[in-house]
């Protein structure tokens, strides 16, 4: 290996640093000759251009903070660049040791000032910094403390005041001051060996603030115990690629340089790149909280995979459960990526178009597994754990398809370990590894059938094979080589089956089959040969008016080339002539010469010489002169006059006149014809023959004729008479037969009209000797245009159509259209129209629109209110309906008759039915639902229907309201009792009317009434005492009613005193007391009306001294002696009254449209007398103790003499 020298050169324009390392190295390299130093005592100069090249070199950091770059021993202004051997061979070689100064480390090392504590250091002194690192003694925070004081402060402040007290700090001070490592002293130190490194690229950074809240992002504890706090972290990225820090806790820079040293073990880069790779696929960076934890977790598990591994990192609180998520799915994603493929089997041999498949036999085997690429013409897909080789187009024998598990191939790049003196390493990188499959593939092979002349072995084409293989057949022609080539590629081992079907032209077939075996990979050519072959041909030549040959006509033949073969054969007596040893192939005959009265016609006889043409059966050509007969025809109408095709119309006075001309007649030879007829043809089912005459020029010689109209078959015939036909005078003329006609009144009767009517006419003539000569004339085409007319009846309305009349009818004719009775909607509503269409053809389709309407009713049910009321005999629910109608045309509307149907739905029981009439519509109704088969508190489902009873003119009737559903209630008659009260409460609430809207289908709207009151069902008393029952119910009536409520209590005939017995009315056990109404406030808001009401008992009066009761009825009683003073409004309990428990029942009349009442009832304990006696058995809770006095014997204690003689009065 070359021996390295490291040239000390200041790089400007290869790296970027910091403002501070710039001044180092500008002061540096300010020189223009630049230092090489190998172990310090051999310098070589390097000139400056060597150093503007040194942008391209590897370059390393020294110790001493300068950048260098490395050159070859032997040539120093050789830079080695990063594609260099160097590259390859530096894990061998291990690193460089470059910018070390003894002196300068010794200087840091022996630093000794005095520094006591944290309150003797200067910061921004060097040796001041040294002197605290190297006394043992320094008060520098321990990992412990650190860890502990970190744990409990709540700020960034207090975080950093801790860490300039950490020894790591002290180090890195040292270095922003001098960037250089030589002035950290040794104790201190990590490491002080620079590495050889690719060549310098920029970091882009990205800051992660900390969320919300917090004041820092990581918290870690390196290695080496020191700890950290990272405020913000700082996403780098090198070439636009993730760098994630390897260093937890050393500073970074922003210049870096890629190596691929041995700092990392292969295991350590295998499982980075595949965490890297991992948190590509997961979604990689993203601005946003998700992103941040995904980067914050890829970042944790590349410090824990490398080599400098923290002794814990906690993530800020507020992204901690994310940033452990995000890392428990890159483990598990990390872990799949790594997982190396294994096959069913790495190579498979295939025929030629076949597919060879390969298994994924391991889980995550397949994950992110890409084609490469594939050689030898195939084609390779990889799904579903299945790699499929498609062999179809294979340019080879062998394909190899080469394959990468983990990232793309586009997006692949190597681990990259960046550096940059001390600052901290950043790694790049993605996983990827390498898998190949191979598939042999047997080759196909071709057969081909190559055709040659027997004689000259020239390459014959136009012979065709069939080729028969595999089930299949195929037919093949040679081509301009002679080659008949089977395209289609075959296994080898195929037998194909050959047989000549056809042979090429002028040779003889070789039918005989062969067989042609495929080899593989190559193409099979067999050999095969044709002989030439003749054969004969014979000529004939006949006049066609007698049929007879004609003699010494002469021809010649030519092939198809148009060269002369034969010539000047002469026809024989019977006018043949035959031709042998012509050979195979196309061929055609001319006459050359006629005779007297049929001259040559110089037309071209074809024929063709092959096998099916040998001697004793010769080729046939027959040859006849023409005797010319020709004819020609026109016509005429009223607006047309002898055209070749006119336009007919239906009018009453247009006609159709047809000419029929035929050519000049000419003997035959000196001899006259036989006959001489002229035929013409019509259209015997559309018109009339009306006359038939035959003209010569402007002269009428229909004498010379017979005239025939043949009506069932449609020919006018006019045949010359036989004593014309031997006048010279007769010949050399040309006859006009014409022949007028008129449309037949049954053609503008019938109704199928649908196409134009058409006549072709042609004509005819016959000139005959032995035989007969025809010629017929031109077409004559005579058009009666069919026209269309549309009738469209069309809903006036929306315009859509109802119903489309199609008729025809011809030019000319008239029509009239009525309106049609028959047309109804899809519901059977009849459509009415009084418009009648009147007029004549007049050379165009016609559109005629008839408007139709349907007179319209349409009547619903817009609401429906149901009161609620009792199911009693004879009792209803009182019910209001309002109808709404629209129509139109209501004129047409007075028979409509339609009904009003309501059904009870649960009971199936229809509760009413009534029929209108379209004029005794009303809006408002109102009618009452029967409730005699109901029993109260039910809930009754109803249905209401508008149905249609009687139309008869069909007229269109509508409705929405079909089972438009509803509800009613008869009357709860709930009687409220101690049992539906709940904490001394009683809420009650039931519905009172129920409106049902048809609009928009919303729901039944209920209107309730309720009660609410407190009620205290029990009290305690003593005999002679008073009590009240305050009763304040509150009704509510959600439809605006009120109500008259009385109430009346029931005391046990106990508890009435006996001066207020005599007015009461009492009953066996209980007196009812009628309760006074003292309160009734009502309002009513917003239809909601609302009453406070509250009853009490009546007002009683105590007479003094006795302690009598009297009602305010009895204040004027007689037997009332002493003064009355007022006893509130209370129940006042008999003085002597037994003790024990007795009740009140308070009820009330029946209220509202429930029928609602009240049944309460109130337990009284008569726990104690007013009065004590002496057999008393509840002294403890008497009220009052009577004890004689006398004023002789007994004295009460303490009385004065003032009281003393009162009781002596």
């Amino acid at each position: 290996m070359k021996k390295l020298k490291l040239i000390s050169v200041a790089l400007f324009s290869l790296i970027t640093l910091s403002t501070a390392r710039q001044s180092v190295v500008s002061a540096e390299g300010t020189s223009t000759k630049a230092v090489v130093e190998e172990s310090g005592d051999k310098k070589v100069a390097i000139d400056d251009k060597v150093k503007n090249e040194a942008e391209k070199a590897t370059v390393v950091q020294g110790a001493d903070g300068l950048m260098y770059v490395v050159v070859d021993e032997n040539d120093p202004e050789k830079l080695l660049e990063a594609e260099s051997p160097l590259k390859n061979q530096q894990e061998n070689t291990g690193a460089v040791e470059v910018g070390v100064d003894e002196k300068r480390q010794e200087k840091a090392d022996k630093a000794n000032e005095k520094v006591k504590n944290f309150d003797d250091i200067d910061y921004n002194d060097i040796s001041s910094l040294q002197s605290a690192l190297n006394d043992p003694k320094f008060p520098f925070l321990s990992e412990d403390e650190l860890n502990e004081k970190l744990q409990k402060i709540k700020n960034t402040f207090e975080s950093e005041a801790l860490m300039k007290k950490t020894r790591g700090y002290f180090s890195q001070r040292i270095l922003e001051l001098s960037n250089n490592l030589n002035d950290v002293p040794k104790r201190a130190k990590v490491s002080r060996r620079a590495l050889v490194s690719n060549r310098a690229s920029q970091v882009s950074e990205t800051r992660i603030n900390p969320p919300n809240g917090y004041p820092w992002v990581i918290y870690l504890i390196r290695s080496n115990g020191y700890s950290y706090t990272e405020n913000y972290a700082i996403r780098r990225t090198i070439d636009g690629k993730e760098a994630f820090c390897l260093q937890a806790g050393v500073q970074a820079t922003n210049t870096y340089t890629g190596s691929t040293s041995g700092y990392l073990s292969n295991s350590q880069r295998e499982m980075i790149s595949s965490i890297l790779s991992a948190y590509k696929e997961l979604g990689g960076w993203a601005n946003n909280d998700a992103g941040k934890q995904r980067w914050i977790a890829t970042q944790m598990l590349v410090w824990e995979n490398s080599n400098e591994k923290p002794k814990s990192i906690t993530v800020t609180p507020n992204w901690k459960n994310g940033a452990t998520k995000w890392k428990n799915d890159l483990v598990a994603r990390a872990n799949a990526i790594r997982v190396r493929t294994k096959w069913d089997s790495t190579s498979k041999t295939v025929d030629e178009g076949d597919k060879a498949t390969f298994k994924v036999t391991n889980t995550y085997g397949d994950h992110n597994l890409h084609v490469k690429s594939v050689s030898g013409g195939g084609k390779a897909t990889i799904s579903n754990g299945t790699l499929t080789v498609d062999t179809t187009g294979a340019t080879g024998n062998k394909i190899t398809v080469d394959m990468i598990k983990g990232s793309h191939p586009s997006d692949a790049h190597p681990t990259t370990v960046w550096s940059n003196g001390s600052y901290q390493k950043l790694v790049t990188g993605s996983f990827y590894i390498s898998t190949s499959v191979t598939v042999n593939v047997k080759r196909k092979g071709t057969v081909e059938v190559l055709k040659v002349d027997s004689e000259t072995k020239k390459p014959l084409s136009g012979a065709t094979f069939r080729f028969s293989y595999s089930g299949k057949t195929k037919d093949v022609t040679t081509d301009s080589n002679g080659k008949a080539k089977l395209t289609e590629r075959l296994k080898a081992g195929t037998v194909v089956k050959v047989k000549e079907i056809k042979a090429p032209n002028g040779y003889q077939l070789d039918s005989s089959e062969f067989s042609i075996t495929v080899k593989e990979n190559q193409n099979v050519t067999t050999t095969r040969t044709n002989k030439k072959s003749t054969g004969s041909v014979e000529i004939e030549k006949i006049g066609d008016l007698d049929g007879l040959g004609l003699p010494n006509v002469v021809f010649t033949i030519y092939n198809s080339d148009n060269k002369v073969v034969k010539d000047n054969l002469k026809t024989d007596s019977n006018g043949k002539i035959k031709v042998d040893e012509l050979q195979f192939g196309k061929y055609y005959a001319v006459e050359k010469q006629g005779v007297t009265g049929y001259d040559p016609d110089g037309k071209k006889y074809n024929f063709e010489i092959s096998q099916d043409t040998p001697f004793t059966k010769p080729a046939k050509v027959k040859v006849t002169n023409i005797y010319e007969v020709s004819i020609s025809e026109k016509v005429s109408d009223m607006n047309e006059s002898q055209v070749l095709k006119n336009n007919w119309s239906a009018d009453p006075n247009d006609y159709l006149q047809y000419d029929i001309t035929t050519g000049n007649l000419k003997k035959s030879g000196e001899r006259n014809v036989q006959s001489f007829i002229i035929e013409g043809f019509y259209d015997n089912k559309n018109v009339d023959v009306s006359k038939s005459e035959v003209y010569v020029g402007s002269t009428n010689v229909t004498n010379s004729f017979d005239i025939n109209n043949d009506t069932n078959n449609g020919k006018v015939i006019a045949k010359a008479k036989t004593s014309v036909l031997t006048n010279n005078d007769f010949y050399n003329k040309s006859y006009n037969l014409r022949i007028t006609m008129k449309i037949k009144k049954s053609t503008l009767e019938n109704t199928e009209k649908q196409k134009t009517l058409t006549i072709v006419k042609n004509s005819k003539v016959t000139v005959g000797s032995k035989i007969s000569k025809s010629a017929s004339s031109n077409d004559v085409e005579t058009v009666l245009y069919s026209r269309k007319v549309t009738i469209n009846h069309i809903d006036e309305k929306d315009k859509h159509l109802l119903k489309q009349d199609i008729d025809y009818k011809y030019d000319g004719e008239t029509y009239e259209y009525k309106p049609r009775t028959d047309l109804f909607d899809k519901d059977g509503n009849n459509y009415k129209s009084d418009v009648i269409h009147k007029g004549k053809i007049d050379g165009k389709d016609i559109v005629l629109n008839t408007p139709y309407h349907i007179p319209v009713l349409s009547v619903n049910v817009d609401r429906i209110q149901i009161d609620t009321a009792r199911a009693v005999k004879n009792g209803y629910l009182p019910t209001k309906i309002e109808l709404s109608k629209k129509e139109e045309y209501e004129k047409e509307l007075e028979k409509i008759v339609f009904k009003v149907k309501i059904t009870d739905i649960d009971n199936n029981k229809v509760v009413y039915d009534e029929n209108f009439k379209y004029k005794e519509f009303n809006s408002h109704m109102s009618l009452d639902l029967p409730t005699e088969y109901l029993t109260k508190n039910k809930k009754i489902n109803y249905s209401v229907d508008i149905l249609l009873v009687d139309n008869p003119d069909k007229d269109k009737f509508e409705t929405e309201t079909k089972d438009l559903r509803t509800i009613g209630y008869t009357s709860s008659e709930k009687v409220l009792t101690n049992k539906d009260m709940t904490n001394n409460q009683v809420n009650y609430s039931a519905v009172v009317r129920t409106v049902k809207e048809r609009e928009n289908n919303n729901p039944v709207k209920e209107f309730n009434e309720s009660i609410n009151y407190k009620f205290t069902d029990s009290t305690k008393t003593k005999t002679g005492y008073g009590i009240s029952v305050d009763l304040e119910p509150t009704y509510r009536n959600e439809i605006g009613k009120q109500i008259d409520m009385k109430v009346y209590s029931y005391p046990m005939n106990e508890l009435i005193d006996s001066k207020i017995d005599e007015i009461y009315q009492s009953g066996g056990k209980e007196t009812e007391v009628k309760m006074d109404r003292l309160k009734n406030d009502g309002k009513v808001e917003s239809g909601i009306s609302t009453q406070n009401l509250s009853f009490q008992f009546p007002h009683m009066n105590i007479e003094r001294k006795t302690g009598n009761i009297y009602a305010d009825s009895q204040r004027n009683d007689e037997s009332i002696k002493y003064e009355l003073i007022d006893g509130g409004r209370k129940l006042y309990v008999p003085i002597w009254c037994d003790l024990g428990n007795y009740s009140i029942a308070i009820k009330s009349s029946n209220f509202g449209g429930n029928y609602i009442s009240l049944d309460m009832n109130q337990n009284i304990d008569v726990y104690a007398y007013m009065y004590a006696t002496i057999d008393s058995e509840t002294k403890k809770d008497d009220e009052l103790l009577l004890e004689p006095v006398y004023p002789e014997s007994t004295l009460p204690d303490g009385w004065s003499k003032n009281e003393i003689d009162w009781l002596n009065k």
